[in-house]
């Protein structure tokens, strides 16, 4: 009798401290839930509840002493697995949360611009002063004030042992010829206005016969003016997505990359509806606003973040709100994380891969192949924004799904350093909690913005100086139009 009473009180104690682990894992675990920021009010509520409910029924069970013994040994089996449970997920939602936050990454307050020596590559010179007494071709126009400070230091390398004969030209193209015909031995441009050389189709060989002899490195300080809205769960706003041509995640962080992929993202969260406006590469346009700027998007951002918005900005006549970067590397692995996408391909054609017409499903490799030809199509560059817009459609859609639960995991080692943007990670999270909350299945409009192509003088080669031209498109004046009715429409509707 004595024994058994002894048994009794022994179960009745583990039973009471395991009640007791199990509100102190309960507690835990709704204050790891709420500092998440995600989950929206009626979410939290329904944990709250939750966890009361099962905490006054084992609770009572452990601290009832005439409770009998069985369901005391079954209240502390299933309080002990609970318990494990809920300090496991309270350990993993932090996490969890931090992983979220490390795919975005700030705006960047410095640039590192890139002043490279370029010479050809079967060139016999390795060091900087194997250039004394030999010519090196430098701009006359174009980027004076960074390359006088690579000047400074690469005159401080030799100064010692002699001089290198620096000759003028007026613009990149005709110094990157005069490598090529042996007139100098090395030229000095950016590694910016050295993808604009390789862009040409005249020098498109350009990294294939050049190598770099010596590299001044520069830090810029970047002023980027943030047009935030107060509250962006119920405020239309407008998101600028810039797509740089690379796979080098360090890219990312530079303020004065080219942006090959321009895509206007106008979200109206009261209607549920996202308009993605596309703009060709090439459109013709005032660099930061400044109609004596011409020059073709895709260079705006050479002049940085800001020159680049404004240009859209002058072009479509609205605000930008915020601002997201990413590249071909990101494409890869964010389709690839979340399990490949499914899009309506609208006209076969081949790039590495055969893209039949009709509803294809593509994986990461395929969806970069998929957005980046061109030359196949009927409108070439024009066609391939309808393309970037179709891929980004389905990954919106694909993540905006309840199917992306499954490859969450997958999503967040995808997403790692994914994103530069000046988007504020509360705002974020609000727009996560409202989807959560509300569950909706957005509406989803493309519209491209094109033109007639022709050659007309760069900004970022001289402006109208000297003889060297770029192919540019002037934007359709009827399909400018159109894209300002649809943006300002969407940002006026209000659901009512």
């Amino acid at each position: 009798m004595k024994e058994e009473k002894k048994n009794n009180k022994t179960i009745h104690i583990i039973s009471s401290i395991i009640a007791a682990i199990t509100l102190l894992a309960s507690f835990c675990l709704y204050i790891a839930c709420k500092n998440l920021g995600i989950l929206p009010e009626n979410y939290l509520k329904y944990i709250l509840y939750g966890l009361v409910v099962i905490n006054v029924l084992f609770g009572f069970i452990g601290l009832y002493s005439k409770v009998s013994n069985f369901n005391k040994i079954l209240q502390i089996i299933i309080c002990g697995l609970l318990s494990v449970c809920m300090i496991f997920v309270s350990i993993v939602i932090p996490d969890y949360k931090g992983r979220i936050e490390q795919a975005f990454t700030p705006v960047p307050e410095t640039t590192t611009l890139y002043m490279n020596v370029y010479v050809l590559k079967d060139s016999p010179y390795e060091k900087i002063r194997d250039l004394i007494n030999k010519n090196m071709g430098i701009q006359s126009v174009v980027d004076l004030d960074h390359q006088k400070v690579a000047l400074e230091d690469i005159n401080n390398r030799v100064k010692k042992r002699g001089e290198i004969n620096y000759v003028e030209y007026d613009n990149i193209y005709s110094s990157t010829e005069a490598l090529y015909n042996g007139e100098c031995d090395a030229i000095l441009l950016t590694n910016v206005y050295a993808d604009i050389v390789a862009d040409n189709t005249d020098y498109e060989d350009f990294y294939e016969k050049t190598r770099i002899l010596y590299t001044v490195t520069q830090e810029i300080v970047e002023e980027h003016i943030q047009k935030a809205i107060p509250t962006i769960t119920n405020t239309p706003f407008v998101v600028a997505i810039a797509g740089n041509d690379s796979y080098d995640y360090s890219l990312l962080n530079n303020n004065r990359g080219r942006t090959d992929v321009n895509i206007v993202a106008i979200v109206n969260p009261l209607v549920k509806k996202i308009l993605l406006v596309t703009i060709t590469r090439d459109a013709y346009l005032p660099i930061d606003g400044d109609i004596n700027k011409m020059d073709r998007l895709t260079n705006a951002s050479i002049l940085g973040i800001d020159a680049w918005e404004r240009a859209i900005e002058y072009a479509l006549g609205m605000d930008i709100n915020y601002f997201v970067r990413v590249n071909f590397a990101s494409l890869i692995n964010i389709v690839d994380a979340i399990g490949g996408i499914d899009i309506n391909n609208p006209v076969a054609f081949t790039r590495i891969y055969y893209f039949d017409q009709g509803l294809i499903h593509l994986d990461g490799e395929m969806a970069l192949s998929y957005v980046r030809e061109r030359k196949s199509l009927h409108m070439g560059d024009f066609d391939r924004n309808r393309n970037q817009a179709r891929v980004l459609n389905a990954i919106i859609n694909k993540v905006l799904s309840p199917a992306i639960i499954n490859n969450f995991d997958n999503l967040l080692n995808a997403v790692k350093g994914t994103f530069v943007t000046d988007f504020k990670t509360e705002d974020m999270y609000k727009l996560v909690q409202m989807q959560l909350q509300d569950n909706a299945k957005w509406q989803f409009e493309t519209y491209s913005v094109y033109g007639s192509e022709t050659f007309e003088h760069s900004y970022t080669l001289g402006g109208g100086q000297g003889s060297a031209m770029m192919l540019v498109a002037h934007l359709d004046k009827n399909r400018v139009k159109t894209a300002k009715q649809k943006i300002f429409a969407l940002l006026d509707e209000d659901g009512e």
